[in-house]
């Protein structure tokens, strides 16, 4: 804490009620303090009268004046405090707007960013659906290369082995035969290097 603000720490002059039990009564100065410090601790729902004690730093504020002003703040925008004076009533909702509106806000950012989150969740399983969808595509477009492959192999070895039954020497039977050797060659290359890929 630095030597400015300590000095207007000791400078801030709380003003007590005369009652059996003196209540605090919030300047727009302090509530101002106030409200900056429970922002400083992360929000209403994480800032505790301790805390908020040792974050303000001001000589005379109890844990009592805290607790009391920090549950004020809390169920003001449910329900009226019944146990409050009417005029302290006044002055504490009048100096607690802005208190209201730091906890909307944050609420409202919260709301954002939660949307936000749950709008890129579903893109995402979006995006992982069209991907699987993909996926199973081409692996039934695979077994489809694959199932017609080896019926080409089927088909190129029943006309080998009919060829292979003529015993003429013509030319063209020659010819024929060595072009199917070459085609079943290639096609039980391709077979064998496309089931190796899997």
């Amino acid at each position: 804490m630095g030597l400015l603000q300590n000095m207007q720490n000791q400078n801030m002059n709380l003003v007590l009620s005369t009652d059996a039990k003196p209540r605090l009564k919030w300047t727009p100065e302090l509530h101002q303090r106030f409200v900056e410090a429970v922002n400083q601790l992360g929000g209403a729902d994480k800032a505790t009268p301790k805390s908020l004690m040792r974050v303000m730093g001001i000589h005379g504020l109890t844990l009592y004046h805290l607790k009391s002003h920090l549950q004020a703040g809390k169920s003001q925008q449910s329900e009226n405090c019944t146990d409050i004076k009417q005029e302290d009533y006044k002055e504490i909702q009048s100096s607690d707007d802005h208190f209201d509106a730091d906890i909307s806000d944050e609420t409202h950012c919260q709301i954002n960013e939660s949307l936000q989150i749950a709008e890129s969740l579903q893109l995402q399983m979006e995006v992982q659906r069209k991907l699987h969808e993909q996926i199973e595509v081409q692996r039934h477009l695979q077994l489809r290369i694959e199932a017609q492959g080896k019926y080409l192999q089927t088909v190129l070895k029943k006309a080998q082995e009919t060829l292979s039954g003529y015993s003429s020497s013509s030319v063209g039977v020659e010819l024929a035969k060595a072009e199917l050797t070459q085609l079943v060659s290639m096609v039980n290359n391709g077979c064998t290097s496309s089931s190796s890929q899997n």
